[in-house]
Formats: structure tokens, sequence, C-alpha cells
């Protein structure tokens, strides 16, 4: 993505969180709900990209869910669980269940 594109959705309100695949997150509903969109290679051969978005709702998600998700990236059960209670880090938490969608 060239950097003119790339700064329209920034001015657009979306958020860079992985500049090496163009990942980026919009928040939609406040501490809920958030629209993420990365570009991925869809043949290895070609190197040919489309992009993925996903409009991810924390409460689509169970407490199990969320965990296995966040551990796989290294975060601890505990911590997520404190992130889940406080209201915090939903994007977060968000993220690491989108990296791992198909």
């Amino acid at each position: 993505m060239d950097a003119t594109l790339l700064q329209k959705y920034v001015d657009d309100g979306w958020v860079i969180t992985d500049p090496s695949c163009n990942q980026m997150k919009k928040e939609i509903f406040e501490g809920k709900t958030y629209l993420f969109r990365e570009d991925r290679i869809v043949n290895p051969e070609t190197k040919e990209i489309q992009a993925f978005e996903l409009l991810m709702d924390i409460d689509d998600y169970t407490w199990f869910e969320i965990i296995d998700a966040c551990e796989s990236f290294g975060y601890t059960a505990k911590q997520v669980d404190m992130w889940l209670t406080e209201g915090e880090e939903i994007d977060l938490i968000l993220e690491c269940l989108f990296e791992l969608e198909a």
C-alpha cells in the first residue's frame, strides 16, 4: 500500500498496528467493537495480496477463546482476565483474535 493511501486510512481514524502487512484497526463502538484490516498473501508463488477485513465484537467470544488466543501471543491468563474484568485492552485482545483468523 502506498504512503498516500495509508495516510488516507489514518486520516479516517484507523490506527496502524503492524506496518509490515498494513494491519490496522478502527474503533466502531467505544471499547467493544473494532474493524480490523490487513493485507494477506493469498498466493505465495505470485505474492498476490488481498485485503482481509473483519468486524469484531468482544461479546462474540467466550472467555476461553479469548484466553487461548492471547496466551498464544505470550500474555498470561491472569493478565487477560484482568483486562476483561476492568474493560481494558479490548482492542489488543481483539487484535490477538484477528491474528488467528484464517
